[in-house]
């Protein structure tokens, strides 16, 4: 009868990605073959700081598991020290509503068509919005400055709240107001 210790150290590594981290720690102490796979396999560390830093695993990604752990460990210990990869400025062109939006890859604010910088927004008829910036999204190429361009788009109505799921759906979804005339 064949016994777990008689597997190869990568089938034995595939075995090990499935357990929870707490039974990963018991198995480093069981025996050294277990120390060794787990502290040598890129899967197995993988799914070691996958479950440390709290994320899921999208199957869906075109990086290597290697790249996606050098990654994870890298935002883990900005996190841990609280080191963003970057610090921006970013001007906003037009005059800010008070209704925004923020997802991981996108900021949407909302536009208000008054002038008067004295008083608060009193009503939204549009937004604008930027693509973050990241790791894997820099600057657009063609703003001469190097910097990141605002995008609009304005309405013929009062918009009194928009939400969106980009990343899910590409969806965006606006709630406005409609007049309609009495009878």
């Amino acid at each position: 009868m064949t016994q777990i210790v008689d597997l190869a150290p990568e089938v034995l590594a595939k075995i090990l990605i499935y357990l929870p981290l707490t039974d990963l720690v018991h198995c480093k102490r069981l025996a050294k073959l277990f120390l060794d796979v787990i502290n040598n396999s890129v899967e197995v560390n993988y799914s070691v700081q996958r479950q440390m830093s709290g994320v899921l695993d999208n199957p869906k990604c075109k990086m290597s598991i290697t790249e996606r752990l050098h990654h994870l460990k890298a935002s883990s210990a900005a996190w841990e020290f609280f080191k963003p990869a970057s610090i921006r400025n970013i001007e906003i062109p037009l005059k800010a509503s008070g209704v925004f939006d923020i997802t991981p890859s996108t900021c949407l604010l909302g536009i208000s068509p008054d002038d008067d910088d004295s008083v608060p927004p009193s009503r939204t008829t549009g937004f604008q919005y930027l693509t973050l910036p990241s790791r894997f999204h820099t600057a657009n190429e063609d703003d001469e400055e190097g910097g990141f361009t605002w995008k609009s788009m304005t309405l013929e109505m009062k918009i009194l709240d928009f939400t969106v799921s980009i990343e899910e759906h590409d969806l965006l979804a606006l709630v406005v107001e409609c007049v309609q005339p009495v009878r």
